[in-house]
Formats: C-alpha cells, structure tokens, sequence
C-alpha cells in the first residue's frame, strides 16, 4: 500500500498546473485545514459559493490525478496504491 505522503508528494506538482485561485483554495481548505466557511469569511464571499469552488477544484484535481495515474483503492474506497506509469509526478 502506497504511504498517503506518497500520493501527497504526486499531488504537489499537478496543483502546479491548476488555476492559481484553485491552488490558493485547496491550500488552505485541504492541505492547512481552514474551514470552508472561514475561507469564505475571510475572502468576503457566500459560503455557499466557496463550498461550490471547492468541490469543483477538488474534482479538477482529481481528473488531473486519474489522466495521469492508476490509482488502486481499497475496501474503504481510499487510495492505496499509486502506479505513476506515465511520470508526471
């Protein structure tokens, strides 16, 4: 099974290739925990907006994952292991 800071470390350089406001998004909802209603606070916007900007970055990122990687899940339907056969991470 793969470490999640293995999958962690593949998803570093395809955030590179994301808009800059889904990076600055997923930055601090995903990877420093800050609450989506705190974000939206923060950058005067309605919750409801940022929660939609997040699921929607989250699912770029993740068809940029799938275009790029196999991913195997297990029984819980978390990643557990990573083949990077084309070596875009």
């Amino acid at each position: 099974a793969e470490d999640s800071s293995d999958i962690a470390a593949c998803l570093t350089p395809l955030l590179q290739l994301m808009p800059e406001e889904d990076r600055a998004l997923l930055a601090a909802v995903d990877m420093n925990d800050l609450p989506q209603v705190e974000y939206a606070r923060n950058a005067k916007l309605p919750y409801a907006t940022v929660k939609s900007r997040v699921q929607r970055a989250r699912k770029r990122l993740k068809n940029l994952l799938l275009d790029c990687c196999e991913i195997t899940l297990d029984a819980r339907g978390m990643p557990s292991e990573l083949d990077d056969g084309n070596g875009c991470c």
